[in-house]
């Protein structure tokens, strides 16, 4: 049983979600990194566990880091899959979004940065092509990178959290969003100092 040993916890996510999402999906449980080892659990019944542990261990091989250790060390309590849509030019599109509530939003970031520029540098790429930024206004601005392993998300966390092709993430609070694209992240960002949320 997934969820055996471990009581749920108020969601709230919703607070921060766009008023444009379409659904979403949360998954709020007293300890993540116990349903986690309970989901690797399901995977080897399922014969789906060895692929991704070998990914997970090729990556962290390859790049010398700890990336499901370090995002697991992070989490509190609550991951969502959300669908959110978005202007682009003239055009409505479509992004998934995965939002995963931390501990401290600051920690989190510096931790995943550290991974992520580390991974980097193994490929020979500076480390500023991963930061852009979003700015609101003169006085608001979010930073935003770009996350050098792709489908992280998918990989970790099931493909009901898949993120496919490159993907961004920004921090919000104490949530890590990541998203397919700057304009998506950008979008729930403006919408959340407009407070245009759910």
């Amino acid at each position: 049983d997934l969820f055996k040993g471990n009581d749920p916890v108020m969601i709230t996510v919703d607070k921060i979600l766009p008023a444009s999402t379409a659904y979403f999906i949360s998954i709020a449980a007293e300890d993540l990194q116990l349903l986690n080892s309970q989901f690797v659990r399901y995977l080897a019944t399922v014969h789906s566990a060895d692929p991704r542990k070998k990914k997970i261990s090729a990556l962290d091989q390859k790049y010398k880091v700890k990336i499901e250790e370090t995002l697991l060390s992070v989490l509190d309590q609550e991951i969502t899959m959300a669908i959110a849509t978005f202007e682009k030019g003239s055009q409505r599109q479509s992004s998934p979004l995965v939002l995963l509530r931390c501990k401290s939003g600051d920690l989190a970031d510096r931790k995943l940065k550290s991974v992520f520029e580390q991974i980097q540098v193994k490929n020979g790429r500076s480390t500023d092509q991963l930061k852009s930024s979003y700015r609101i206004d003169a006085d608001t601005r979010f930073d935003i990178f770009e996350i050098p392993v792709e489908d992280l998300t998918g990989l970790l966390f099931g493909k009901l959290f898949s993120v496919p092709g490159r993907s961004y993430y920004t921090v919000l609070g104490n949530y890590i969003v990541i998203g397919s694209s700057k304009e998506a992240l950008g979008d729930l960002l403006y919408n959340n100092v407009l407070s245009k949320t759910l």
